[in-house]
């Protein structure tokens, strides 16, 4: 599995979409619900939305559609538990595979060779697993160390996912500074393994050794 991109996009929220609908009337908010229905997030099959993915973007633009399905993979943050701030993101194979023809739009490079990439070097099939982004955020760099997170993943049967299920990659934290503040910034990329094709939800726990608190992620699947 290839390194994950995180492109620093405007996040589509659901307050834009309900105004939205509300601004371009009914017969556009009909169209925008099918987009939504299309985008929505999901282990279901790729190949039963490509063509629309490609028309939509042809009519619109890649980066469009990047934008929404990164807003749709986005977890809902229950609590930050220990962390300043916390955000992750749930990569399905229609999420890898939007991003991977957005980034090679942007770059001018062949849809083919991008296609032929993301089978190669991105795709994770749900029965085998799913891949996860987590940007944690803290004034206190130990609180970002890996030696000292533990990530338990549980899904909606019951079944969780801890240790061994669940191969974590690390990027070292960053320090940032902003109006006299000082904070760090750090990202893990997760690989969950296990059957997720039935999956109705999953959540995230991050837990701080040492610290009770625990930040908590959930996403909706459909």
């Amino acid at each position: 599995m290839g390194v994950l991109y995180l492109m620093k996009k405007v996040v589509v929220s659901l307050f834009t979409v309900i105004a939205l609908l509300g601004a371009i009337g009914v017969a556009d908010g009909a169209a925008f619900a099918e987009e939504l229905e299309h985008t929505e997030l999901t282990f279901d099959s790729l190949d039963l939305v490509r063509d629309y993915y490609t028309e939509y973007a042809s009519e619109n633009s890649w980066e469009s559609l990047g934008e929404i399905m990164r807003a749709q993979a986005e977890a809902e943050v229950i609590s930050d538990g220990a962390f300043v701030a916390s955000m992750s993101r749930l990569y399905t194979p229609r999420v890898l595979w939007v991003e991977r023809m957005a980034i090679a739009d942007y770059y001018f490079r062949s849809f083919e060779e991008a296609e032929e990439g993301f089978y190669t070097d991105y795709y994770v099939d749900p029965a085998a697993g799913a891949a996860i982004l987590v940007i944690l955020r803290d004034s206190n760099p130990k609180n970002l160390e890996e030696e000292n997170l533990e990530f338990i993943i549980r899904d909606s049967t019951g079944k969780v996912y801890r240790e061994d299920e669940i191969k974590v990659d690390a990027t070292p934290a960053e320090e940032q500074t902003f109006l006299g503040m000082t904070w760090h910034d750090a990202v893990y990329r997760l690989y969950v393994q296990g059957d997720l094709r039935e999956v109705e939800y999953l959540e995230l726990f991050i837990l701080v050794d040492t610290l009770v608190a625990r930040a908590h992620h959930k996403w909706e699947l459909h």
